[in-house]
């Protein structure tokens, strides 16, 4: 048997495993391709999710659903924020351009969300 800290801690990677997949597709959805998700490419990703809680974490639907509807919510609310779509752009631009950023670049391109 799994000890309890142990399996908090998996779920805690898988949430945040979760969030950082699912802002990468929320950004360049929203941000760079100015759309929103599909109900049937919402459910896929939801069908992944589902499956890599029940191998990593041993979750059941519910338990991924509670996760992924919380962390899905939240950053829809972000990316489709009119001054977040622009700072992620801006940033998206400048790497087409360069195709590099120094520390100091994406210091700065990040300190614009503080003023949000």
């Amino acid at each position: 048997p799994i000890s309890r800290n142990v399996l908090e801690h998996n779920i805690e990677k898988f949430r945040l495993t979760m969030g950082m997949i699912l802002a990468n597709i929320l950004c360049r959805t929203y941000v760079l391709d100015g759309k929103f998700i599909n109900h049937k490419t919402k459910q896929q990703i939801f069908d992944f999710f589902i499956e890599e809680g029940r191998e990593c974490c041993d979750l059941d639907k519910d338990e991924v659903s509670a996760l992924f509807n919380k962390n899905y919510d939240y950053l829809q609310r972000i990316f489709s924020h009119p001054q977040v779509q622009s700072i992620a752009n801006d940033f998206a631009q400048h790497l087409t351009e360069n195709r590099t950023l120094t520390q100091s670049q994406i210091i700065t391109a990040l300190q614009s969300l503080n003023s949000l």
